[in-house]
């Protein structure tokens, strides 16, 4: 169970009481909880300035208090109170996922190609990695990795293919690693791919692993099979190494990169004052990073738990005592934020500027002093965000004193009032409480719901740690930053006639995406990555941030509709783990953090170049999908060829990157008299090694 950062589980008190009937269990877990929540913390109740730091604020940062969208994303996707993956609501039945028809259909919020197009997209991947195998020279064992399989379904039509009609790379496959953070999906995929998975000689391998972090456990496993499948004595040598100590194989990625957990982060300058290369390089003090702020109406909260306890007589109780709770720390945290946050520079300056504000409204709008029971902290914050940002940039403070201060302050004030603050510990352990798929749950995230809970978003400083992570993402893309901001400015100048000083542009980056390259690298000595995905490359990810401005850079792929007006069209903020959120990919980013690791950039572009790009490896011309379908039987081939114009730089991309190779055994070409050069290098460059 999670706690409070300043809570701690009494030593030898299990959390937990198995052997309970279930009405016990849950009543000794819910007044569990809610003594270490009401009791163990200390309610020494501060005094409303909420600005006398006690032993409870000691060690906290905003982001302990906070969601940031990356947090955010990862509890809502993965995490395993109320995770999309982790919970399996991704999944219709599981139960029912073990053959074809049930893999193909079981997501609940969309479909993936190799799923629509099952078998033909996985045979048609499984003949360009018999290309790529021919191409480094049919090294044996060849090992296939795979992250994010979804259902199995890739993984399953990849080596039905390679068995039925690639014998020879069959033969030398020593192994397809699936590697799987979700417990409910690797069930599946064992499942899914049951013939490829038992037996003595198993070719299919489900790991638990993130992709993200997944060298050392992934090449375990892989090297633990390669000393199973090599004899010491038939070791050959390789590269001034022996084949024990090199994995060779491929790496491959369909719609992963995408669920990489995203950061949203804000550029801003003000006017034709534009931050150079250098500056945006260099430093973060043209970034703000997005965070979330999640308040609740009070009345409405105590009446969800009031019915959602083992008896009405004891939830109504705690329900009481958890109100109180959260009465008190909306009086007190927000003032800490303005402090953690730099907003206000101390402890003083924060009193001076409380005590101004509240005696100016008790000289112009006195009966707002009387309105504000939960505090003056809140709409403090939520005004004092609002303004730093071009303060800052002008080197100044927010005034707190000014009239613009006080009109923001009104106007937060009438809007979060009777708001209660939840923390970010306090929503977890509020979502732990009320279950999944409960009428509780219900009530407190869907939009028509009177007790559903708001968000706000708040674009404060990078925190020094933040900054340092995403250093190398600014220097990759330093230059095309300053050039957005440009171009920017241009287009601000006829839209805007230049009244709005404050510019800004819109990120949404994954920091995953570098990650995962990284990891590829650990795992493979040599050999290709193959990422499939929707997304573009910088300048086109830039482009749909300048003529789409009010677009956050995310997508909710859910086509249920009983979630589409209480859920999906509201924001992507509305109901995590209800549904499925995901971004559009940034190659550049992938691709330049392969060329620092030695990965070279062998072909990108669309999707379909798998079946379009020549590849002098093959024995015989490869068969197009529409072809192997038999025509268009069914809407997956149908959209394979025919292409929506929405936004059509922000496509289905394929990348393929190569390490340990030359760009004469590159097994995807870009015409025939280009595959015949290439083909011929290659011959001519093992004659010579021979």
């Amino acid at each position: 169970m999670k706690t409070a950062p300043w809570i701690s589980p009494l030593p030898g008190l299990p959390l937990s009481r198995r052997g309970l009937p279930p009405s016990a269990a849950r009543y000794w877990k819910w007044n569990w909880n809610f003594f270490l929540l009401l009791c163990v913390l200390p309610l020494a109740l501060a005094d409303e300035l909420g600005v006398a730091r006690s032993s409870l604020s000691d060690g906290l940062t905003v982001n302990s208090l906070l969601y940031t969208l990356q947090e955010f994303y990862t509890d809502a996707q993965y995490g395993p109170d109320f995770g999309y993956y982790y919970t399996g609501r991704i999944l219709h039945d599981a139960d029912d996922a073990a053959d074809s028809k049930g893999a193909q259909e079981s997501f609940n919020s969309y479909t993936t190609m190799p799923m629509a197009l099952s078998p033909h997209f996985g045979a048609m991947l499984a003949d360009r990695l018999y290309g790529m195998w021919r191409a480094l020279g049919e090294p044996a064992p060849f090992f296939l990795f795979e992250f994010g399989g979804g259902t199995g379904v890739l993984a399953r039509d990849i080596l039905k293919r390679l068995k039925n009609a690639r014998p020879r790379l069959w033969e030398a496959l020593g192994g397809y690693l699936l590697g799987e953070r979700s417990l409910a999906l690797r069930r599946v995929q064992r499942q899914t791919a049951y013939e490829f998975v038992g037996g003595p000689n198993p070719k299919l391998h489900v790991v638990a692993a993130d992709a993200r972090d997944a060298a050392g456990s992934v090449r375990r496993h892989a090297k633990s099979l390669l000393a199973d499948l090599l004899n010491a004595s038939e070791i050959a040598d390789f590269e001034g190494q022996t084949t024990a100590r090199n994995i060779v194989g491929a790496i491959v990625s369909n719609e992963l990169l995408d669920e990489m957990d995203p950061v949203k982060v804000r550029m801003y300058w003000l006017g034709d004052e534009v931050p150079s290369q250098e500056e945006l390089s260099e430093n973060c003090l043209s970034f703000r990073e997005n965070y979330i702020l999640q308040r609740v109406n009070g009345d409405q909260l105590r009446s969800v738990l009031s019915g959602n306890g083992p008896d009405s007589s004891t939830a109504s109780e705690v329900a009481n005592k958890l109100l109180d709770v959260l009465a008190w720390e909306t009086s007190s945290l927000p003032c800490e934020m303005l402090l953690l946050s730099g907003l206000v520079a101390s402890k003083k300056e924060l009193e001076i500027a409380v005590e101004a504000l509240r005696d100016r409204l008790a000289r112009e709008n006195p009966e707002k002093v009387n309105d504000l029971a939960s505090g003056m902290c809140l709409p403090m914050l939520l005004a004092a965000a609002s303004l730093a940002i071009p303060a800052a940039l002008r080197g100044r403070p927010v005034d707190f004193e000014s009239d613009q201060f006080l009109e923001a302050f009104l106007l937060e004030a009438d809007r979060v009032d009777g708001s209660l603050l939840l923390t970010k510990t306090r929503y977890q352990d509020l979502r732990r409480h009320v279950g999944y798929g409960t009428e509780a749950e219900s009530a407190l995230l869907f939009r028509s719901s009177p007790a559903h809970i708001h968000t706000d978003e708040l674009y404060l400083p990078l925190t020094p740690g933040r900054c340092s992570e995403l250093s190398g993402w600014k220097i990759r893309h330093k230059s095309e930053l300053h050039a957005a901001a440009l171009l920017w400015n241009e287009i601000a100048a006829y839209r805007d006639g230049e009244k709005e000083e404050l510019r800004h542009l819109k990120w949404t980056l994954r920091p995953g995406e570098a990650a995962f390259v990284d990891q590829a690298d650990r795992i493979l000595d040599r050999g290709f990555i193959l990422s499939m995905d929707y997304g573009a490359d910088f300048l086109g990810l830039a482009w749909l941030s300048i003529v789409r401005p009010n677009f956050e850079g995310l997508h909710i792929m859910d086509a249920r509709e009983q979630l589409a007006n209480e859920c999906t069209t509201v924001s992507h903020l509305q109901c995590p783990g209800l549904q499925d959120i995901t971004t559009s990919i940034d190659f550049t980013e992938v691709a330049r953090s392969g060329e620092e690791r030695g990965w070279a950039t062998r072909a990108y572009g669309p999707l379909f170049l798998l079946e379009s790009a020549f590849d002098p490896f093959q024995e015989e011309p490869l068969v197009h999908l529409l072809e192997r379908a038999g025509g268009i039987r069914s809407m997956g081939v149908k959209g394979w060829y025919i292409k929506p114009e929405f936004e059509p730089w922000v496509s289905f991309k394929l990348l393929v990157q190569e390490k340990g190779g030359s760009e004469a055994s590159s097994s995807f070409t870009s015409s025939p008299s280009a595959a015949a050069n290439a083909k011929e290098a290659a011959a001519t460059a093992a004659t010579t090694t021979a």
